[in-house]
């Protein structure tokens, strides 16, 4: 459970696996895993990358009906990490003119915004949905915040980057494997570091800060896997790269609890393959909408007349009505009782 006061009795609990989204089936395999963090400004223990594999925790979980777990905990502001499930604006804002991504033109934005708004769906992002919960303004992302050169951190700021990636662009580069950003999340680490300055004025009132915050790591780490296969890289080899998906994961989240973080939310990444037998809702062609050479965005796509009906939107990215169906579930209605035997990362 979340703690959000010195008094409760918190202690850091590695990753805490669970959480499918029992309230909509369809959205078990694009789900994954969530993470609750509640870290005392300790450090989650750390093993070596030759020793880890994919995360084993034994974990007894009861789905409950209580009231919501974020409602509960007056935070004061939101800090988010993670690549196109996430980024609300940053590469949009980042790019040189004419913006090039696909995100960047109609009819994305249309439902909510009636105009691009940076993010990949036609609305709002789960962020959008958890803030507007918590009576937090929309996050603002931080190339927006340095842009307008006031450094208003105000309700906190969003860094996750579109097509960002977990590992550093080195790992890629020593191994063949080009990537189209280098917004890594160490990178993303470097900018909330750059920030701390605006949202503080001294050590102790940093961590007060930090530690009334509630930070999203992720998604973040599915780009890792998916510019590799893409390339037709072998599933093998594409399994080597997890354990250190896992450590660069790791490592941001012992970072932001040295610096005061003791609420983290860490989704976990979505099934790879597991998107066919969804119909997208912009796309053209096929018996799902989807053909690679004509993405939404792209002249002479179109979007469906109802995106709310659907799911998937552009065949990678996800609905506003599905974003806002996965923000309610972790805020409202499956909250996890977890009585768990936590594993050493």
């Amino acid at each position: 459970m979340c703690c959000c006061s010195e008094d409760c009795k918190c202690r850091p609990l590695g990753f805490l696996l669970g959480l499918p989204f029992a309230f909509l089936s369809l959205l078990i395999s694009l789900v994954g895993v969530v993470v609750w963090i509640v870290g005392g400004g300790q450090h989650i223990p750390m093993r070596s990358v030759s020793e880890q594999r994919w995360i084993a925790t034994v974990i007894t979980f009861v789905i409950a009906s209580s009231a919501s777990l974020l409602a509960a905990c007056p935070y004061t502001s939101i800090f988010s990490f993670g690549d196109s499930l996430a980024d609300t604006g940053n590469l949009y804002l980042s790019s040189h003119h004419p913006p090039s991504d696909h995100c960047f033109f109609p009819p994305y934005g249309e439902t909510y915004f009636h105009h691009v708004s940076g993010r990949c769906s036609d609305g709002r992002l789960i962020i959008d949905f958890i803030a507007e919960s918590l009576g937090i303004p929309p996050v603002k992302p931080y190339m927006g915040i340095k842009n307008s050169g006031g450094w208003s951190v105000e309700g906190g700021a969003n860094f996750a980057v579109i097509g960002a990636t977990a590992l550093d662009f080195s790992f890629f580069e020593e191994r063949g494997i080009p990537i189209p950003t280098n917004y890594s999340l160490t990178a993303q680490l470097n900018w909330f570091r750059e920030l701390l300055p605006a949202l503080c004025n001294s050590s102790t009132n940093c961590h007060e800060v930090v530690g009334n915050s509630l930070f999203l790591i992720g998604e973040i780490g599915g780009n890792d896997f998916n510019y590799p296969l893409f390339l037709r890289k072998s599933v093998a080899e594409v399994k080597t790269y997890v354990p250190y998906v896992i450590n660069a994961i790791s490592s941001a989240i012992n970072e932001l609890i040295g610096l005061g973080a003791r609420t983290l939310m860490v989704p976990g990444n979505l099934p790879l393959g597991c998107f066919t037998g969804l119909k997208i809702c912009c796309g053209m062609g096929g018996p799902y909408n989807y053909n690679a050479s004509a993405n939404c965005g792209d002249l002479g796509v179109i979007a469906c007349d109802d995106p709310s009906k659907h799911i998937g939107w552009d065949g990678v990215h996800l609905t506003e009505a599905a974003y806002r169906l996965i923000a309610e579930g972790l805020i409202k209605d499956h909250i996890l009782s977890l009585n768990l035997v936590p594993y050493a990362l």
